[in-house]
């Protein structure tokens, strides 16, 4: 897997993980490179954002312009790559960070230290907010028997909803009660703002699905039928 790290250099720079392991030549200037149709295939690259797709492989291109050392520098990277200049971003780089598409190791310069300091700090909550991002997207998939994708439309729909101070618990416990329901046209509305999300002009879905007990009820012979508002 393609990846880039930040190197340890006078100069902050950004280099392909494991760019040798994929060269056949070494003697001459590369004019290609090569993109294996597993790619496709490949989960953690297909949940990655459109924008940070496009990034990542215009990167990919650039860096044999720069011998696998390119200044890491969002001013120049924007000068070079043929991409809207609102894709290549510091939150983008970083989002690719904790994607694990690229790593960053400390800075040489001491006076560089605090702002390395800062942008670690950044990473590990990124990552973090990956993690349960991710946690309930598996969750839902799992329940509902959907092959969801982590897109920008649904991270908002988990970030939103944690944001109220719901614990990623309690957005299982309404995505469980959610997949139990037997409406006909459920089929046609199964993702994950029916679930935990937020409707314009309609209640809040999460409290909807949160605040039932299926179980319960079926035990008493109670069917479930939740239709849509």
């Amino acid at each position: 897997m393609f990846g880039v790290f930040i190197m340890t250099d006078q100069k902050n720079s950004i280099s392909i993980t494991n760019w040798e392991n994929f060269q056949h030549y070494t003697d001459r200037k590369m004019v290609w490179i090569k993109l294996y149709i597993d790619l496709l295939d490949n989960y953690d690259y297909a949940t990655l954002d459109d924008d940070l797709k496009l990034l990542l492989i215009h990167l990919w291109l650039l860096s044999p312009r720069y011998k696998n050392t390119i200044p890491y520098d969002v001013a120049f990277l924007k000068s070079k790559l043929p991409i809207s200049s609102k894709i290549i971003t510091e939150t983008n780089i970083t989002m690719l960070v904790s994607s694990g598409y690229l790593t960053t190791n400390k800075l040489a310069s001491n006076m560089l230290a605090k702002p390395y300091q800062s942008a670690s700090l950044e990473e590990k909550r990124i990552e973090q907010n990956r993690v349960e991002h991710m946690r309930i997207l598996d969750y839902f998939n799992n329940a509902c028997k959907k092959k969801l994708l982590l897109t920008k439309d649904r991270i908002e729909t988990i970030r939103s909803s944690l944001a109220k101070g719901r614990s990623l618990e309690q957005l299982e416990m309404a995505i469980e009660n959610f997949s139990k329901d037997t409406w006909i046209d459920r089929p046609k509305f199964t993702d994950l703002v029916y679930a935990i999300g937020s409707q314009r002009g309609k209640p809040d879905n999460f409290d909807k699905w949160y605040n039932i007990a299926p179980v319960a009820a079926k035990k008493k012979g109670i069917v479930i039928n939740y239709k849509e508002n």
